[in-house]
């Protein structure tokens, strides 16, 4: 059964649930990484979680033209947001590479959870400039035991 809505629609590309099912542990680490990005970017709001996703979303669509080009948001909490999402996606790829009979995601696969969780975060905007209702959404939907703690730890010279 298709999960998609004109929110998710990407051009060839259909997402199902048997698609996210099958790469659970993608979905939820790549939901994570989102997360962590949003709340270790001071004054982060949905708008740029999405505005990150999005060029997140046009650099994966250009590499799989054989073109390496990074596109990169405008919004300045958009572009920080972005910038730690991608390491933190590659800081996953390299421990996944790293694990004994484990494969990365192939470029397709985390092409399609970036465009689901595109479609999720506009389904879950509130209409505030400055909500919080997709971030917070997402943090919830994180297990437990991948939370991160929200304070900004202190710093006693």
């Amino acid at each position: 059964m298709p999960v998609e809505t004109k929110e998710t629609a990407e051009p060839g590309m259909e997402l199902t649930e048997e698609f996210l099912q099958q790469h659970k542990e993608l979905l939820l680490l790549t939901a994570y990484s989102l997360v962590q990005a949003a709340l270790r970017t001071p004054g982060a709001v949905d708008t740029d979680a999405l505005e990150a996703l999005e060029a997140l979303i046009k650099t994966q669509r250009t590499g799989e033209s054989g073109l390496i080009y990074e596109t990169r948001a405008e919004s300045p909490l958009a572009a920080a947001v972005q910038r730690a999402f991608s390491e933190s996606l590659d800081g996953f790829k390299k421990i996944l590479g790293e694990r004994e009979g484990s494969a990365q995601p192939r470029e397709k696969d985390l092409l399609g959870i970036l465009v689901f969780l595109r479609g999720f975060g506009r389904q879950n905007l509130n209409g505030r400039q400055r909500g919080r209702m997709f971030i917070d959404l997402l943090r919830h939907m994180t297990p437990v035991d991948l939370r991160i703690d929200e304070r900004v730890p202190s710093i006693i010279l």
